[in-house]
């Protein structure tokens, strides 16, 4: 599309704007238009949501053998979305009650939030007690019961146990409880219009559905930006420098199947739609034969007899494909 940057570009400005060599400075002569400061946060955090995602993947590995062991249900737990928000605006998908829990996570800056949707707890309580599938979606007070909180603790216990392994391959972190709430609008730790990382994880059962939310504030995670985007290019690297000698070797272990070509005969599209049974279609004298993989032509060869069984007899040896992966 025209007059749009692709992402080279993009990645060139921002490298410029960063050191300095891009000179942002206008003349105050200009009488239309704004300053825009490219440099902006939101830039840099999309630039992160490919390595965060892939601590959140980890991370709904553990929540689904977490949640299945308590539930003693079978689940499935999926990433599913991941958006860049704040808790103003996130607070009317979390109904309250909602299991809230603020916690500290060194080297991140600032705390991060753990929070359980009010059905998901409804349902974990119902299955633990060995209740059905249904689920208590209308409350008539705003609290947990008891029972309810000490459950979801305990659930939460287990979560966050599991945070610090799925975060390993890109940030070691340290993450501690300071805090527990049941409505998004009593969290003082953060102001509501903090930048916010939230990912929703959905936690699914045979019949219902719930999330739960992991939230990073995005100021806590730019002063370490640049060291989970650095560790993040380390885990894309080979970890294993023999892996292209053992592909292959595997490979030459590998069955194909080998298909020896007799005769090959180029006929009109509209002789081949008359054909019929007993017509004959002229073919040269098949001396030498072709043998092919994958439809390529490895091989020339003579047809003939051996031991009683057809043969063909190895003349040339036209292409080696192992030569070329070598």
């Amino acid at each position: 599309m025209a007059g749009v940057l692709d992402q080279e570009e993009i990645d060139a400005l921002m490298g410029g704007l960063e050191t300095g060599e891009l000179d942002t400075q206008t003349s105050t002569d200009i009488g239309f238009g704004t300053r825009y400061n490219f440099n902006r946060h939101h830039y840099a955090l999309q630039r992160l949501m490919e390595p965060l995602r892939e601590v959140q993947e980890a991370y709904a590995e553990a929540i689904r053998d977490k949640t299945g062991q308590l539930a003693s249900n079978s689940c499935e737990v999926k990433v599913d979305e991941m958006i860049v928000t704040d808790l103003a605006e996130l607070a009317p998908r979390l109904a309250t009650p909602c299991s809230l829990t603020v916690l500290n996570a060194a080297p991140i800056a600032m705390p991060m939030l753990l929070a359980i949707e009010s059905d998901l707890v409804f349902d974990i309580v119902n299955r633990y007690f060995g209740g059905g599938s249904s689920l208590r979606k209308s409350r008539t007070t705003e609290k947990f019961s008891a029972t309810e909180v000490q459950l979801s603790q305990l659930f939460v216990e287990d979560l966050i146990a599991e945070l610090a392994p799925a975060w390993h391959n890109f940030l070691d972190i340290a993450p501690t409880v300071i805090g527990r709430e049941s409505d998004p609008k009593h969290v003082d730790v953060l102001d509501d219009n903090v930048t916010l990382v939230a990912t929703r994880f959905a936690v699914t059962f045979d019949s219902s559905e719930g999330g739960i939310w992991l939230l990073v504030p995005w100021k806590g995670l730019e002063p370490i930006r640049e060291q989970l985007k650095i560790t993040a290019n380390q885990q894309a690297l080979p970890s294993d420098p023999n892996w292209s000698a053992n592909f292959v070797d595997g490979l030459e272990d590998a069955k194909v199947e080998l298909v020896a070509v007799v005769a090959e005969q180029k006929i009109k599209l509209k002789n081949a739609l008359q054909l019929k049974t007993g017509d004959v279609i002229a073919i040269n004298d098949p001396k030498n034969i072709e043998l092919k993989i994958g439809g390529i032509r490895l091989m020339r060869a003579q047809f003939g007899v051996h031991d009683g069984q057809l043969a063909a007899q190895i003349l040339e040896t036209l292409r080696s494909p192992m030569q070329r992966i070598k």
